[in-house]
């Protein structure tokens, strides 16, 4: 007979399971019980936990990860990564106030996401479709003068700009045009939301610590067709051993600014 189900030491807060996963769709409640796993589960109240452990534990996709971890807002800590390398650090926020934790309009506003279908068991007319939960930080809605192409794509364009904001302290739009222009066109060319990270983490190692170099990273810059195909491919190569032989490589990078 098995014995994997008799109880063992995964503490979960008694109030996440009394009050606050009832109101939760079920991505982020995948995420808030993977965080917890990897967490108090271990004996930890913190730990780094990538995306791809996440999305291997969760069962989801990156995307929908990014997107139930940004529906939990208040109720994770998160502390980023050093720039350009490492991973993020997750924790329960113990210090979030009762009246927050215990919100009869917690995740009324949150949309289904696309690993889920739409929730039909309850009437339309009890949503509070406007109002936002104490829980859910802000979230950037397409913009109606954008293209259909552009809405698909936006929660996609909206994670990649946010990880070139975080690494390089700027604060780039994902809704600008101008701004996303470039990396728009690469999505609908058939690059994947890992490539055009890809291209993002690996230009700030070699970029960052140049503050000429570091004018370039920008979405305009790296998402332009003459520069991506060549910053993706150096991506994916091991540049250690080129930075070693030649500490000028960083310089002589091909920049089309």
């Amino acid at each position: 007979m098995s014995r994997l189900l008799i109880p063992n030491t995964c503490q979960v807060p008694n109030v996440l399971l009394d009050e606050v996963i009832p109101k939760l769709r079920s991505a982020p409640v995948r995420v808030l019980l993977a965080i917890i796993r990897l967490t108090y589960g271990w004996g930890k109240t913190s730990d780094q936990i990538s995306l791809s452990q996440l999305a291997k534990k969760t069962g989801l996709t990156r995307r929908a990860v990014i997107k139930g971890i940004r529906a939990l807002g208040d109720l994770v800590i998160i502390r980023h990564g050093a720039k350009g390398k490492g991973v993020n650090q997750y924790s329960l926020n113990i210090n979030i106030s009762t009246g927050s934790l215990l919100s009869n309009s917690w995740g009324s506003s949150e949309q289904p996401f696309p690993s889920e279908q739409p929730d039909t068991s309850e009437q339309k007319c009890t949503r509070v479709v406007n109002q936002r939960s104490p829980f859910q930080t802000h979230i950037s809605k397409p913009s109606r003068s954008r293209s259909k192409a552009a809405d698909v794509f936006f929660p996609i364009i909206e994670g990649i700009v946010r990880r070139l904001n975080e690494l390089s302290g700027k604060s780039y739009r994902p809704g600008s045009k101008t701004i996303v222009k470039n990396l728009l066109a690469r999505l609908k060319d058939g690059a994947s939301e890992e490539d055009c990270l890809a291209v993002v983490e690996d230009r700030w190692q070699r970029w960052g610590n140049d503050p000429k170099m570091a004018e370039h990273f920008n979405p305009v810059t790296l998402f332009r067709p003459a520069n991506f195909e060549k910053y993706l491919t150096e991506a994916k190569t091991d540049s250690a051993g080129n930075q070693d032989q030649d500490p000028e490589w960083r310089k002589r990078t091909f920049v089309n600014a």
